[in-house]
């Protein structure tokens, strides 16, 4: 459009006036609908109430709608709509440790079949960070009256009345469910490469802040404790869950074993330890020569004629303090007898009983006796 100047005739003056308030007029319509009229696009039914949150996930200050059919969360660039019956549980994190501030988080858990895109990202979880402190006052979602007072306490019971009829369930942490060795509802964790705490709560696990988890206990299968027994001054907690899949708390300080084998064992499960390496402490195979150093193979050879049923071999060519104990015991007494009656034995019997010797090496000392029983016999 050809720019209007004032300075022109009277005509121009008056068309520049007129357009400019137009174009006013528009923008001050789109200013005062707001993002709301969005929500009703998206057929979400009627807006109870509004709130101006901070999220740690996603992470981003968000205008939340309380609407009839789902919760609305929208900055000047995007748009998140959950549906009410996708949020499973809330829980309330306050006495965040380390915390200053009087920070108190809530997290929204989602359920696994609802999937709640936001951008690229399928979120698990919504968190929303506000202080203790601090005051909200909006009409409650029921239609009669106003919800007062501070933020997280309003912001739960709007989110309670629009669960309604469902109902949604809250959990917060407390020393009564578990408390570190030092007081403290939640124990150091890493998960991956983040750094964070882990809220044993009474039905579920909340890690937090960053990736944001919640791991409600109908969904373990088991847990088992890895590093526990180690000179090590970390241990890991593995989450087995029902579906197949796990997950890991790592580097958890060993003074707080204890607190967390109880919690663990307080809620019905069997805290099984896994060993890093067990596998490798497992004595081998013996298939090297580590064993063999003190192997002697005059004492083998003496146990296996043992165990055959002979003398040593030193015995039968009149080596002293041999005695026989053999299966064969019979054959030598018979041969004895034999020897008194004959008074003597001829050369080769002396050569036949060599050979039954060489058998003897060859095919066991038992059937060396019978052969020469039988010579014997027939000389």
């Amino acid at each position: 459009m050809k720019r209007l100047s004032r300075l022109g005739n009277s005509k121009d003056e008056i068309a520049f006036l007129v357009v400019k308030a137009c174009q006013d007029l528009l923008n001050e319509r789109a200013r005062v609908a707001g993002p709301s009229k969005s929500v009703q696009q998206v057929d979400c039914g009627k807006v109870f109430c509004s709130a101006e949150l901070t999220c740690l996930a996603p992470r981003a200050k968000f205008r939340c709608d309380f609407a009839e059919k789902a919760l609305v969360m929208h900055t000047t660039k995007t748009r998140l709509q959950i549906p009410w019956e996708a949020i499973q549980a809330i829980a309330i994190i306050d006495n965040l440790p380390k915390d200053t501030k009087g920070h108190v988080l809530l997290y929204l858990h989602l359920a696994a079949q609802r999937t709640v895109q936001y951008g690229k990202q399928s979120l698990q979880g919504i968190v929303i960070q506000t202080l203790a402190t601090d005051t909200l006052d909006v009409v409650s979602p029921s239609g009669s009256g106003r919800l007062q007072g501070p933020c997280p306490v309003v912001l739960c019971q709007a989110f309670g009345i629009c669960k309604q009829p469902d109902g949604v369930s809250f959990a917060s942490p407390s020393p009564q469910v578990f408390a570190t060795s030092t007081g403290a509802l939640a124990v150091e964790a890493v998960v991956k490469v983040s750094q964070g705490y882990l809220y044993p709560l009474a039905d579920a696990l909340c890690f937090l802040e960053k990736p944001a988890l919640y791991i409600p206990l109908s969904e373990v299968e088991a847990m088992e404790l890895s590093r526990a027994g180690g000179v090590s001054s970390t241990f890991d907690l593995v989450v087995q869950m029902k579906a197949g899949n796990s997950q890991e708390f790592s580097n958890l300080p060993k003074a707080e074993l204890g607190p967390v084998q109880q919690y663990i064992a307080a809620h019905g499960f069997a805290a099984s330890s896994r060993q890093e390496g067990a596998v490798a402490q497992e004595p081998p195979a013996s298939d090297d020569s580590s064993e063999d150093s003190d192997f002697d193979p005059d004492k083998e050879e003496a146990e296996v004629h043992e165990e055959n049923g002979l003398a040593a071999s030193g015995q039968r060519h009149g080596g002293p303090g041999g005695t026989q104990t053999s299966a064969a015991e019979d054959v030598s007494e018979d041969l004895e007898d034999e020897d008194q009656e004959d008074g003597s034995s001829d050369e080769s019997l002396v050569s036949e009983t060599l050979i039954s010797e060489g058998e003897a090496e060859e095919h066991g000392e038992a059937a060396a006796a019978r052969h020469v029983s039988k010579k014997r016999r027939a000389a």
